[in-house]
């Protein structure tokens, strides 16, 4: 089974029409939805909602918007970074070099076996957190009186 995608095609309103113009099958490319848009706003939205997998855009536009839409794409993705896609991207080559705290505690616990040691890991880790939180917090308030509570 072929797997369909969707994409965004972000560009200039003139070259959208071209392309329109040109009555690309994109179904045949594995293109199920392709969503066209000259507002950086809306390719945005579009983005995020829609759960895009294909950006073709145009470096090249008015303003840099192609080159801004990509650069916040990275920012919001590059957040994401959750013990899921560390451990997914793991292997016998890079485990040494891609290990965080959370794939080391699972290691520890399940792997190995070492329940007692990976909780306390575990414990540290959300205590180091909760200080951090507070602390910078605090900060926050101080300097800006803006603040989590």
């Amino acid at each position: 089974m072929r797997m369909m995608v969707k994409a965004l095609l972000f560009d200039s309103a003139r070259e959208i029409e071209k392309l329109q113009a040109l009555q690309i099958d994109w179904a045949g490319c594995g293109v199920s939805e392709l969503c066209a848009t000259s507002d950086f706003a809306e390719a945005y939205r579009l983005t995020m909602e829609n759960k895009v997998h294909i950006i073709f855009c145009n470096y090249e536009m008015e303003n840099s918007q192609g080159i801004r839409l990509i650069k916040l794409l990275e920012e919001k993705i590059a957040r994401k970074m959750g013990f899921e896609k560390v451990f997914l991207m793991q292997n016998a080559q890079n485990t040494e070099t891609s290990q965080v705290i959370s794939t080391f505690v699972y290691e520890a616990g399940l792997i190995n076996s070492d329940y007692g040691f990976s909780t306390a890991i575990g414990l540290f880790n959300n205590i180091i957190n909760i200080v951090l939180l507070l602390t910078v917090n605090k900060i926050a308030k101080k300097i800006s009186d803006t603040s989590l509570f």
